[in-house]
């Protein structure tokens, strides 16, 4: 892969997905390999320990797995192990205010899945760094065992669906009981 031009203080990472920053720089430009998605207020948050399930928010040396129909967006710098975007997504908040850095020794995004750091018709104004700190050659990646849960440290994003529930349709009110009929007067006896 061709080394990012940059002009800025941000640099430019492309491993098969687009990363778009506002500056003033020109980018080498690749397929993306994903649509875009808008982040909106319902969706889950890293930051949030609901996301995870039992396992709370992930930490360092966690492997992270975000699977088919899971959205989360990045909203707080961390350091974990590794990440595997399986069909899910991961999305990095905007906001100018924002300062997020991501550390990890591999980010592998597979089946369809989105990493996603602003995008091309609206670029990411959150001052974003992703660090990958993977060094080892040798390693062997184990994908299918960490996919199936049988890898220590693998914690599972259970999120659910990125749209926001609906709000649960109120019960039905019980109908009333019906009054019980009177009951007839008795007939006046012949004199």
């Amino acid at each position: 892969m061709p080394p990012a031009r940059n002009n800025a203080a941000w640099a430019w990472v492309s491993v098969k997905v687009e990363v778009y920053a506002a500056g003033d720089f020109v980018l080498d430009r690749y397929d993306s390999t994903s649509d875009t998605t808008v982040i909106t207020n319902g969706m889950a948050r890293w930051s949030d320990a609901s996301t995870w399930g039992d396992a709370g928010v992930p930490g360092e040396g966690d492997i992270v797995v975000i699977g088919p129909g899971e959205t989360v967006v990045l909203d707080e710098s961390t350091t974990v192990g590794g990440i595997i975007v399986n069909g899910g997504e991961l999305l990095v908040e905007d906001g100018a205010d924002l300062t997020i850095d991501l550390a990890t020794d591999y980010l592998l995004v597979i089946n369809g899945g989105l990493f996603q750091a602003g995008t091309e018709d609206d670029p990411l104004d959150t001052e974003f760094t992703l660090t990958l700190e993977g060094d080892d050659p040798d390693f062997d990646l184990e994908v299918t065992q960490i996919l199936m849960g049988n890898i220590a440290n693998t914690v599972f994003a259970d999120a659910g669906s990125s749209e926001p529930e609906p709000e649960p349709e109120p019960e039905p009110e019980p109908e009333p009981e019906p009054e019980p009929e009177p009951e007839p007067e008795p007939e006046p006896e012949p004199e």
